[in-house]
C-alpha cells in the first residue's frame, strides 16, 4: 500500500514538473514571438530588424524543440523507473554472471549511455537543422 502511494506521488511529481517546464517554455516562446516584430529601443542602433527577427524565430524554434525533448525525457524517466526499465537492465546485467562491484559499474555506465543515446536525435536536429536555418 505504501509502495503504491509513493509510486503515485513520484509520478505526480514528475508530471507536475514537466507540466511546469512546458508551461514556462510556452510562455517564453509566445513572449518572444509577440515582441519579435520590432527591435527594442536599447538595441536599435546595434541590431537590424532582420537580425532581430531571425533571432526571434531561432529562439522560438529552439524552445519548441526543447518542449518536445522535455516530453521525451519525461517518458524516458517514467519508463526507466515506474515502467521497470531499471529493473530490466539490472536483471540483464545479473544474467551475465559478472560479479559486484564490476556489475554495478557496468549497470551505471549502460544507464548513462542509454540516457545519452535518447538525446542524440534532439542534438542532431539542433545542430544540423536549427543552426543551418
Amino acid at each position: 500500500m505504501l509502495s503504491s502511494r509513493i509510486r503515485l506521488l513520484f509520478v505526480l511529481t514528475v508530471v507536475a514538473g514537466t507540466a511546469l517546464r512546458l508551461w514556462l517554455a510556452h510562455r517564453q516562446r509566445h513572449h518572444v514571438l509577440a515582441h519579435g516584430t520590432c527591435v527594442p529601443d536599447t538595441f536599435d542602433k546595434q541590431v537590424s530588424l532582420a537580425e532581430h527577427q531571425r533571432a526571434t524565430y531561432y529562439t522560438a524554434a529552439k524552445a519548441r524543440v526543447e518542449q518536445v525533448e522535455t516530453v521525451w525525457n519525461t517518458a524516458w524517466i517514467l519508463l526507466a523507473t515506474v515502467g521497470g526499465g531499471l529493473n530490466l537492465l539490472d536483471r540483464w546485467w545479473r544474467a551475465t554472471g559478472i560479479a559486484d562491484p564490476a556489475r554495478g559499474v557496468l549497470f551505471l555506465l549502460s544507464l548513462a549511455a542509454l540516457t545519452a543515446l535518447i538525446s542524440v536525435p534532439f542534438d542532431l536536429y539542433r545542430m544540423f537543422v536549427l543552426e543551418t536555418r
